[in-house]
C-alpha cells in the first residue's frame, strides 16, 4: 500500500513537471495583466521576433546589435501591446459586436493584394498573412476607429491614449520591466 502511494505521488510530480515544461516552452503564461486581461509571453515573443527580423531586413547593419537592443525592443513591443489592449477594450465596450465589423470594413477598404502582402510580410517580418494582419493591420485599424470615435467627442487621440494609460490597471509579471507613469520601463 505504501508503494502505491509513493508511485502515485511520483507520477503526479512527473506529470506536473511535464505540464509545467509544456506551458513554459510554448509561452502560454502571462507577462502582463491589463485591466484584468492576460497578455501571454507567446504573443510578446512573436511580435518581438517579427520586429527584430524587420529591423535586420531594413537596416542593412552588418555589425552586431547593441547589447541591450533586444531588451529595449521587447520593452517597446510590450508597451505597444498594452496600448493596443487598452484601445481594444475601450472600443469593444463602446461598439460591442460591431467592433469586429468596423475592423473588417477598415481592412476591406485597404484593398490589399493578399499575395503581395503575404510575400512582403514573410520577407520583412517572417510572418504569414494572418499573423501580419493580427499584428500590424488590425491594431492600426482599431487605432483609426478610436480616432474617429474620439474626434467625434471633440478629443485628441493622443490625449485619450495618455489618459487611458494613466487610468489603466497594469501588472507586469516579467521581472525585467515595470509599469510606471503609464509606460513600460526597464528595471
Amino acid at each position: 500500500m505504501q508503494f502505491r502511494g509513493f508511485l502515485l505521488t511520483f507520477l503526479s510530480i512527473i506529470s506536473g513537471a511535464l505540464i509545467l515544461y509544456f506551458i513554459l516552452s510554448r509561452g502560454w503564461y502571462p507577462v502582463a495583466i491589463i485591466n484584468g486581461k492576460f497578455l501571454s509571453e507567446q504573443v510578446l515573443q512573436k511580435e518581438s521576433d517579427a520586429a527584430l527580423q524587420y529591423h535586420l531586413a531594413t537596416s542593412g547593419e552588418k555589425r552586431p546589435l547593441p547589447e541591450n537592443f533586444s531588451q529595449e525592443l521587447r520593452k517597446n513591443i510590450l508597451d505597444s501591446l498594452i496600448e493596443h489592449r487598452l484601445i481594444y477594450g475601450s472600443l469593444k465596450s463602446q461598439l460591442g459586436n460591431s467592433f469586429g465589423e468596423r475592423v473588417s470594413q477598415k481592412l476591406t477598404n485597404l484593398k490589399i493584394d493578399r499575395n503581395k502582402t503575404e510575400e512582403a510580410a514573410s520577407l520583412l517580418y517572417g510572418l504569414t498573412f494572418e499573423e501580419f494582419e493580427n499584428i500590424v493591420l488590425i491594431p492600426q485599424a482599431a487605432k483609426e476607429i478610436l480616432g474617429e470615435q474620439v474626434t467625434s467627442n471633440q478629443e485628441n487621440v493622443q490625449d485619450w491614449i495618455k489618459k487611458s494609460r494613466a487610468n489603466a490597471s497594469v501588472i507586469i509579471l516579467d521581472l525585467d520591466f515595470a509599469w510606471e507613469d503609464g509606460r513600460v520601463m526597464l528595471r
